[in-house]
C-alpha cells in the first residue's frame, strides 16, 4: 500500500465515524484538524520506537567546542528525532554519552551515532509504524471532533495495543552478536 498523509489521516477519521478528506488543504474542519495534529503526531509517533526505515547511522561532525566534562563534543544531526546509540564501527561496546543541547558528549574519538531520523515520507513507513501514528492521531483529533471524552479513553487504549503490538515487532526484526572476548582483559588465567 502506498501510504500518503491523506491515507494515514482517513484512517483515524474513519476510527472516528468522521468522513474522509481529499487534501489535508481543503476547506473543512476536519481537514484543519487533521492538517493541525498530522506533523506533530508523527514526529511523536517516530520517537517511540526503533523504526528500522527511519534508522540512520552516521559519522559525526566534531564541534569546536570543548566541553568540561567529556574528551569530546559532536554536533547532533538536523533530522535527528531520537538517539539510539554511539557506536564504534564493527564494535558491539556501549559507548557513554550525554546529549547537551545540539551536541553530544563523549569520551569517544571518531564517534558514528545511530538514530531515528526526521522521515516526511509517508511512502517510506512501515504498517506497524502507520498504525500506531493513526492510532495517535485519532486519539489527539476525538475530542476536537467528536467532543466526546470516552471515545478519547477507547482511542488510547487502541493506540497503546498499537504502540506494544509495535514495538513487539521492531525488538523481534533484529540481533546484536553477542559480545565476545576482546582479547587479555577477557581471559582466564
Amino acid at each position: 500500500m502506498n501510504n500518503t498523509a491523506v491515507s494515514i489521516c482517513n484512517t483515524a477519521l474513519l476510527r472516528l465515524g468522521q468522513k474522509q478528506i481529499q487534501s489535508l488543504t481543503e476547506q473543512s474542519q476536519v481537514a484543519q484538524v487533521c492538517s493541525m495534529f498530522y506533523d506533530t503526531c508523527r514526529k511523536r509517533a517516530l520517537r517511540f520506537g526503533a523504526w528500522r526505515f527511519a534508522q540512520k547511522v552516521v559519522a559525526l561532525a566534531q564541534s569546536t567546542v570543548s566541553p568540561s566534562t567529556w574528551a569530546y563534543a559532536y554536533a547532533i544531526p538536523s533530522d535527528c528525532i531520537r538517539i539510539i546509540r554511539l557506536e564504534i564501527p564493527h564494535s558491539l561496546i556501549d559507548i557513554e554519552f550525554e546529549p547537551v543541547g545540539p551536541e553530544i558528549w563523549t569520551d569517544l574519538q571518531g564517534a558514528s551515532l545511530r538514530y531515528i531520523g526526521d522521515i516526511e515520507d509517508p511512502s517510506l513507513f512501515d504498517e506497524t509504524f502507520v498504525d500506531v501514528l493513526a492510532s495517535l492521531l485519532t486519539v489527539e483529533m476525538s475530542v476536537p471532533l467528536t467532543a466526546d471524552s470516552g471515545r478519547q479513553a477507547t482511542a488510547m487504549r487502541m493506540f497503546e495495543m498499537a504502540l506494544l503490538s509495535a514495538k513487539g515487532a521492531c525488538s523481534s526484526e533484529s540481533r546484536r552478536k553477542p559480545k565476545t572476548g576482546r582479547g587479555i582483559a577477557d581471559a582466564r588465567l
